[in-house]
């Protein structure tokens, strides 16, 4: 009952650190977890968790160059939980901790690891009363990330060495999620600076129309007429044809309007968001207004923009746009042309 008793309250304590992990948002915050939870359960002495990484981003390794070792500690906890420097960093291959991150293959010391040559400091182990080791690689996709180890004051079991396994997966997966969204963060602030700094080509000037025929000439000259004619503006073509790139080009010529042009497809403006929108715009005299598939245009919203153009001294901040003939249309509501 003893034996079942404490198995029980393992995993009781193994689920309850998964669960807690699961919920760490930053790297180091979660291997100070893992460590401090498991250097609290009583059989555990010492918890240690050692990752791969360059010397050069270790403060403790670029004081001393002979220390230029990939395998670093980063989290510690337990008796002692200092981050001696003779235990700080290994090589690939170096004692055990070396051995379990260069293999990829874990090490179990079940009992009187202090007799162990894979235990390097024997005279610590007697004295603190050291029985057990087990020592999992942190391995994510294939990758060695590092080493999950612990010390503890009884027989290490084989249940307790496979929750160690546990645990040491967990990390790892959750370590290579939070390191990606790291380097996506980064990414995103590179592009983001690389664009706030890029020079600025808005400002450069390209020809509104292409080509030199005498159709093209024609609408040059149409439109530079547009623009001087402080006059609404209807512009029609088939789809595809620049009928918005022109319209824009009309009231930003114009210059004389605060606001940039706001868009609107006519057969949307039925929903209570666009409808708001519509209203807003056609009623703020600094902004201009492009309307794009004029024949979609129901009569109510017909009979506001007839008040607004009858009412407004500038009807010529508006621009409609429409890819069909709109003669028939233009019969229902004549007062909205002129010529």
């Amino acid at each position: 009952m003893k034996l079942k008793t404490r198995i029980q309250s393992e995993v009781s304590t193994v689920r309850e650190l998964l669960v807690a992990m699961a919920a760490q948002t930053d790297s180091q915050a979660l291997q100070d977890l893992v460590v401090g939870r498991l250097a609290s359960t009583p059989p555990v002495a010492l918890a240690r968790l050692w990752l791969l990484k360059p010397g050069e981003s270790c403060s403790r390794c670029v004081e001393n160059v002979d220390l230029l070792a990939p395998l670093h500690l980063a989290a510690s906890a337990g008796e002692p939980n200092s981050t001696d420097a003779n235990y700080h960093c290994f090589a690939l291959g170096q004692g055990k901790i070396g051995h379990i991150a260069a293999s990829g293959e874990p090490i179990h010391l079940a009992d009187n690891c202090g007799s162990s040559p894979w235990i390097s400091a024997p005279e610590w182990a007697r004295r603190e009363g050291i029985r057990g080791f087990g020592g999992y690689p942190v391995v994510a996709n294939g990758e060695t990330l590092g080493v999950l180890a612990i010390f503890t004051k009884t027989q290490l079991s084989q249940e307790g060495f496979e929750w160690l396994g546990t645990v040491a997966h967990q990390l790892a997966g959750l370590l290579h999620t939070l390191d990606r969204q790291t380097q996506l963060i980064e990414e995103v602030r590179t592009l983001r600076d690389g664009r706030e700094s890029a020079p600025d080509f808005t400002d450069l000037t390209f020809p509104l129309f292409a080509g030199c025929s005498s159709g093209v000439k024609a609408l040059e000259r149409q439109t530079a007429i547009t623009v001087a004619n402080r006059e609404p503006v209807f512009i029609q073509g088939e789809r595809g044809t620049g009928k918005g790139h022109l319209a824009r080009h009309v009231l930003v010529s114009r210059g004389q309007f605060e606001l940039p042009p706001k868009e609107f497809n006519c057969d949307e403006l039925h929903t209570p968001d666009n409808e708001s929108a519509w209203l807003k715009a056609i009623g703020n005299k600094k902004q201009t207004v492009i309307l794009h598939h004029l024949d979609q245009l129901e009569g109510s919203f017909a009979d506001t923009l007839l008040q607004v153009l009858n009412k407004d001294p500038h009807p010529d901040r508006f621009v409609t746009t429409c890819e069909n003939d709109l003669s028939s249309w233009r019969e229902d509501h004549p007062d909205l042309f002129h010529t």
